[in-house]
């Protein structure tokens, strides 16, 4: 494939770029983990449909000690996979024109804490309702997978990008990565995608001494 003039990065944030899950450290603050983590089994086993699953979800936030000062305290204590800022930055001077989007349903406070640190405009997240003394409801907005989808291709739509490249860590990034040239799994081999990685640092080191070719290669190899 001839250096594309525009390129799109659809990548997923909890897991993804950051090892810490934004939803976890919610539940874990407010001591809800293992009802958090029950509701989401049986929402992936089928036992409970998206409707019931964040009726619960609202239920348990609601009763949870947690305020938005706390959300955007833990919000803000992240880190970020190693070689990631080096992955963003030999992009950045790869591509001249290029799209960074966190797509992403996580929490809302951490998306924008982590967009703002690495210059990134456009992103997704869910948000939380918060009530007149700032005490967490629940959500306000809540994203699942066709919604991350939905997104995409809402983006997709308004850059006219010649490549894509989606990046992420399970089957919830699954419906999203079916618009890529390619597809990077985060450490997750049964996610279908064109190369699983383990650092980002391999990456870097692609575009580094290929560039796009480099890239390109790996569509190649799993199309083969």
């Amino acid at each position: 494939m001839h250096h594309p003039k525009k390129v799109l990065v659809l990548s997923d944030m909890d897991g993804t770029i950051t090892p810490e899950n934004s939803f976890y450290d919610l539940y874990y603050y407010g001591g809800i983990v293992e009802q958090g983590e029950s509701l989401f089994s049986q929402y992936v086993s089928g036992e409970i449909n998206e409707e019931k699953y964040l009726k619960n979800l609202n239920i348990l936030l609601s009763n949870s000690p947690i305020y938005e000062e706390d959300v955007k305290h833990i919000m803000n204590k992240y880190r970020v996979f190693e070689g990631f800022p080096e992955f963003l930055e030999m992009l950045r001077a790869t591509y001249k024109d290029i799209v960074f989007a966190i797509a992403s349903s996580g929490i809302k406070e951490r998306v924008e804490a982590l967009a703002k640190n690495f210059g990134i405009k456009h992103y997704s997240f869910s948000e939380l309702e918060y009530d007149e003394n700032g005490k967490v409801m629940g959500y306000k907005s809540f994203l699942f997978p066709e919604d991350k989808e939905q997104y995409a291709r809402r983006l997709i739509k308004k850059t006219s990008p010649d490549f894509i490249i989606a990046i992420g860590d399970s089957y919830w990034d699954a419906p999203m990565m079916q618009h890529a040239h390619l597809r990077i799994s985060v450490g997750n081999e049964r996610l279908r995608a064109n190369k699983v990685i383990y650092s980002y640092h391999e990456l870097a080191y692609i575009l580094k001494d290929n560039g796009h070719q480099g890239l390109w290669s790996l569509v190649l190899k799993k199309n083969n």
